[in-house]
């Protein structure tokens, strides 16, 4: 905006919004012979810019169509903050371009002028004149003037002193009076001429106007025709005043509705689409899949549905901001249409979610053809203002059945095949079966008895001995987690821990096994001298791990239950600490000041666990089972052992080695150097009883060896092979 314009109040400022200059500058030289044009035209690039101008009034917002969707928001801001002007116009090289709809969405039902090349010069060279002009009546005739040239609206005017109204020919005969019927009346006998419901609303608007000093007012209501009928019109009132804001006169514009059913439409339009993209948004769309799907699932009239999600979405609003992730979702709506012009109609269902219904279900072949086609203009690069991107859409379809009759059904069983091909493979596309239907539901079913099994006391812990290898004295325990469903039974954890992480119920079940480790611990080293204080070995998970107030918490916990800190060991694993190193870094640092100990957990099967080793304070690492079982099955295995040890140790860190099966890999894992392990060789996890038992016999020097049959006995069958199992 250029610093040598003064924008002292004025009704007659013209605004041109937009971000480039160069259609601002074609703009102004369609007339450059006209000094009216260019000194009453201004440049405007953004809100900032258009908040410069301060109580600035202006009659004309030029709204630039170059690039109109990224604008979109911004001309949205401006009409919500400037809805003084008396007169909007839609200017630009282009306008031909912008979609009637998403003006409708954009405007706020403000009305829209197109303006001929002649009347738009007409306007500009009154505007000037009156912004010159320093003689009040002949402000009011061009204030007159200004009104007939540019807008072709009938006019009415309000003498504020006298309290008349005089109608002009054009609102007599819009009324159904002859030109001289009404001459000029009082302002009530004019606000008669309105419907008796809207009276109250008119003249507090224009109350309104008059005492807060507005500039205009604009209202869409009903007035009665000299016959009787019901007239729908747009009234505009733009207020002139004298010197101390005292208003002389309000000289304003009425213009028929037509069609106020159009005017409805665009209302509906509005409700019924999402701003971002112009397609249905959900509960619109949802509410057009349930009309189809009361068509019936013949084959001729059911439909299908293709559910598209972008992967990896929130890292686009993360890395580059939410204005690029919103250019992203334009581009990939815009495609949408483009590629299924023979759609039903389309929606889009959430952030980065769209959905399009076709009808017909047609053969799977021909829907995965169409998912094909689809995908692969949604997959195209993606130029994102200076950069491009590579996006991956996923696909799920779902078709109406008789086992999916219901438009929620529908959606659901999209949704699952969509869940599936994110899973395994992203970017690609997955046609719902029933068989994943009945999968679906029933980890459904699981899901909801996960979030109350702790409350219920169907979690169980159990505690796996860790042992040192010289002299089999019990050290500790691995604290493990069983779920014992009351209609299933003991469930794996290979199947309800994932479960617990993609739902979010880890947070609450992760503390809840904290809670009771802390006091179990407590307990057991209360049984024991000081010289035998057992350590008790937890899992967390990445979604604990990033709980607010984490150390705090914990600090509390271990307050609250009278534990030393270094009885309690935190295992995490490689995945955790490369998710986001500086923050990992800290919170070990400030888990490691109160006294807690870490360990790296499943050490060696990460990408990069010898690069970063050195860089997280941690003061054991566990070698996972997959090295022990093959320092016997493969040669070399056990060099790798070897280096594990030899790092450590140059490292100054603890090892156990964990998954010792047979006497053999203890044997050699000892001589290699490792001094602590766990495993089915020493024992299996123990329900709390057998672990007390344990703790008791190991109080009393009696060798873990000769314990570890005994306690075997009382295992049952039942977990015995859900430990092989898992």
């Amino acid at each position: 905006m250029p610093e040598n314009v003064n924008y002292e109040p004025s009704i007659f400022l013209s605004v041109f919004l937009g971000k480039d200059v160069g259609e601002f500058e074609a703009l102004r030289q369609r007339w450059p012979e006209d000094p009216a044009i260019q000194s009453v035209l201004h440049f405007v690039s953004d809100l900032k810019e258009m908040e410069a101008l301060g109580r600035s009034e202006f009659t004309v917002l030029f709204l630039s169509t170059h690039d109109f969707y990224d604008y979109a928001k911004l001309y949205r801001l401006c009409l919500q903050q400037y809805q003084s002007f008396s007169i909007v116009l839609l200017g630009g090289l282009n306008v031909e371009n912008i979609p009637q709809e998403m003006w409708s969405e954009i405007s706020l039902g403000i009305p829209l002028k197109w303006l001929t090349s002649e009347t738009l010069r007409l306007f500009l060279r009154a505007a000037q004149q009156e912004r010159d002009g320093a003689d009040r009546q002949h402000r009011i005739q061009r204030v007159r003037a200004l009104l007939a040239q540019s807008s072709g609206d009938h006019l009415w005017e309000w003498d504020c002193e006298t309290h008349q109204v005089k109608m002009y020919s054009g609102c007599e005969r819009l009324l159904g009076y002859l030109p001289g019927d009404t001459g000029v009346m009082s302002f009530q006998e004019w606000l008669r001429l309105s419907h008796p419901e809207e009276r109250t609303e008119l003249q507090r608007l224009i109350s309104r106007m008059l005492e807060r000093g507005e500039q205009s007012f604009f209202h869409e209501l009903r007035f009665l025709s000299k016959d009787g009928k019901r007239l729908w019109v747009q009234l505009r009132g733009l207020c002139v005043y004298g010197p101390a804001r005292r208003p002389l006169r309000v000289i304003g514009t009425m213009s028929a509705i037509k069609r106020r059913m159009k005017t409805d439409q665009h209302v509906s339009l509005r409700a019924q689409h999402d701003l971002l993209t112009c397609l249905l948004h959900r509960e619109a769309f949802m509410e057009s899949l349930r009309r189809e799907c009361q068509q019936g699932i013949q084959p001729e009239n059911g439909c299908t549905l293709f559910l598209f999600d972008v992967d990896r979405f929130s890292k686009v609003n993360d890395t580059w901001g939410i204005s690029t992730g919103d250019r992203l979702l334009r581009t990939l709506a815009q495609r949408l249409l483009k590629c299924t012009p023979r759609s039903l109609f389309l929606g889009r269902l959430g952030s980065d979610e769209f959905a399009v219904v076709f009808r017909g279900t047609g053969s799977v072949g021909e829907s995965c053809l169409a998912a094909q086609d689809c995908l692969g203009h949604l997959n195209d690069p993606v130029d994102l203002g200076g950069f491009e991107y590579h996006p991956s859409i996923s696909c799920g379809i779902s078709y109406l059945h008789e086992q999916c009759s219901t438009a929620d059904e529908l959606l659901a069983a999209a949704h699952l095949a969509l869940r599936q091909v994110k899973d395994e493979s992203p970017g690609t596309y997955r046609v719902f079966d029933a068989e994943a239907q009945q999968r679906f539901r029933s980890r459904l079913q699981l899901e909801q008895d996960l979030w109350g099994a702790s409350d219920r006391g169907e979690l169980v812990l159990m505690y796996q001995p860790l042992v040192s290898l010289d002299k089999g004295d019990l050290k500790g325990f691995e604290v493990l987690l069983r779920w014992h469903h009351p209609e299933r039974g003991m469930i794996s954890p290979v199947e309800f821990i994932p479960l617990a992480e993609a739902t979010g119920a880890i947070v609450k079940i992760g503390w809840w096994v904290l809670e009771q480790s802390c006091k179990q611990i407590a307990e057991w080293n209360r049984m024991r001298s000081r010289e035998d204080i057992l350590s008790l070995h937890v899992n967390f998970s990445s979604k604990q791990f990033a709980t607010p107030a984490l150390v705090e918490r914990l600090s509390d916990l271990i307050r609250e239950t009278g534990i030393d800190a270094s009885w309690l060991k935190i295992e995490i694993t490689e995945s955790i600490l490369m998710e986001d190193t500086k923050v990992a870094i800290d919170l070990l640092h400030q888990f490691r000041g109160l006294g807690v100990e870490i360990c790296m957990d499943d050490f060696g099967t990460g990408y990069s666990s010898l690069s970063y080793l050195h860089q997280f304070p941690i003061d054991a690492i566990k070698i996972d089972r997959s090295f022990v079982r093959n320092m016997e099955e493969r040669e070399g295995g056990r060099s790798i052992i070897h280096m594990i040890l030899s790092l450590a140790s140059h490292l100054k860190l603890g090892v156990i080695a964990e998954g010792i099966e047979t006497a053999r890999q203890h044997r050699l894992l000892w001589e290699d150097g490792c001094r602590m392990g766990q495993g089915y060789y020493f024992s299996r996890p123990l329900y709390e009883e057998d672990a007390t038992s344990l703790v008791l016999s190991q109080r009393k020097n009696t060798a873990f060896s000769e314990q570890k049959s005994s306690l075997h006995r009382h295992l049952s069958d039942e977990i015995v092979a859900l430990e092989i199992a898992s």
